[in-house]
């Protein structure tokens, strides 16, 4: 049997557990969210799975990981594979027709994209190309950017960047697609003549978010709903989040919680900053690496006690507790302790979700004590390949980009 994970607690960790004890005593208070954040390998994993030790007597948890839990393309995804993961002895059945409202709703989404995907229209002899681009768009990105499109949602951040004519192109293709889809569904004996079935098809989140709290608030004891990764979650999931779960959530003051562990603060997003402004339903832990004391703490229960050898591991490894756990496993191996060997380890961490010119800028300027703008600009635009204004991401040129990593800190002007 593996050994268990060692625990240092900290001020913010300890902060977390005793407003998330609260929140499960009074679970119709807020917040609704808790947010768990910080640099790679930081611990973020620990205090969550330390949350749910602690407190599964009390709750029923259940959790997706992003980039590691399969088909959860979409937010109705999540959605499925957080409810199938709910023990269904402790649902109360209340409705008084027995009803399971997610699961039924749910069930006649997909078995209605199943008779569009494979039986023609009423109009056609056989399912054409056309249709099956149209149905890929109505359970793809189509349905939820038709849904970021309705009266009182802003248009999604990648686009409200843009010049105000692109901003028109995507709105006209967006409603374009919005009147094929339409013209689909009118015309398929499987949702002719059947406005709400059709409204459900064009529209699903909103209908299948109610329908997903409706059943969890069924259930015999508080719901925690756990999205670890959080910042490998796409853009349609994340509006998912804050425009409807959150937003039902909020209204309906039931005894479900959120739990978000990931690399970004959420309050630095539009958003999610106006969404607490208006409700303050989030409250967010900023996870850092060890201070001296806690590096310690950690060695002395692994048997590194020597002062010197205590101050030169600080100083390697600038106490993040992913590597100092691999210290630990070494030692437990009776290996000599060998820093170089996890070189490689940490950087990949570090450097996690970032694609191949993303990582090939962060290596260049990881070459400078700092960095500025003008520093940069020559460096980016110095080599044939890249490009300082367009490099790395849409709307931000390499500089900007780099501000905004999580690993980055501004000292004195400088990065």
């Amino acid at each position: 049997m593996p050994d268990p994970i060692l625990y240092i607690s900290r001020q913010e960790a300890e902060q977390l557990e005793g407003r998330f004890a609260q929140a499960l005593s009074n679970p119709r208070d807020v917040p609704i969210i808790f947010q768990i954040w910080g640099i790679g390998g930081v611990g973020k994993t620990t205090l969550k799975n330390r949350l749910k030790q602690n407190h599964q007597k009390n709750a029923d948890f259940v959790e997706v990981s992003f980039g590691v839990t399969p088909d959860i393309l979409t937010a109705i995804d999540v959605m499925n594979q957080l409810y199938q993961q709910l023990p269904k002895t402790n649902i109360l059945q209340k409705d008084l027709l027995g009803k399971q409202p997610f699961k039924e709703l749910y069930q006649q989404y997909r078995e209605t994209i199943h008779q569009l995907e494979t039986q023609p229209s009423e109009s056609k002899k056989a399912v054409d190309q056309a249709q099956i681009d149209a149905v890929k768009k109505l359970v793809g990105r189509g349905a939820s950017a038709i849904a970021s499109l309705t009266p009182g949602s802003p248009i999604p951040a990648p686009i409200a960047g843009q010049a105000a004519e692109a901003v028109i192109d995507y709105s006209t293709n967006i409603l374009s697609v919005k009147d094929n889809l339409q013209e689909l569904l009118q015309q398929h004996k499987a949702t002719k003549k059947k406005r709400e079935l059709q409204e459900l098809m064009l529209n699903p989140l909103p209908k299948l978010t109610q329908a997903f709290v409706e059943e969890l608030k069924q259930n015999k004891r508080p719901v925690i709903l756990i999205l670890d990764t959080y910042e490998k979650a796409s853009q349609d999931i994340d509006f998912w989040l804050w425009q409807y779960l959150a937003t039902e959530l909020h209204q309906q003051r039931t005894c479900i919680k959120l739990i978000l562990a990931g690399r970004h603060n959420l309050l630095k997003q539009e958003p999610w900053r106006k969404l607490q402004q208006d409700y303050n339903l989030i409250s967010t832990y900023d996870l850092d690496r060890f201070d001296a004391e806690q590096t310690q703490a950690y060695l002395q229960q692994i048997g590194l006690t020597h002062e010197r050898q205590v101050k030169k591991v600080f100083q390697i490894t600038k106490g993040l507790p992913y590597y100092l756990n691999l210290i630990r496993n070494q030692r437990q191996q009776g290996e000599t302790l060998d820093f170089f060997q996890f070189n490689e380890e940490i950087i990949s961490l570090l450097l996690q979700g970032l694609n191949s010119t993303q990582k090939k800028v962060v290596q260049f300027v990881a070459c400078c004590r700092s960095f500025d703008q003008p520093l940069v600009k020559f460096l980016i635009n110095s080599q044939d390949n890249l490009d300082f204004d367009q490099a790395v991401a849409q709307n931000l040129n390499c500089f900007d980009w780099l501000k905004k990593l999580n690993f980055v800190e501004s000292v004195q002007g400088s990065y």
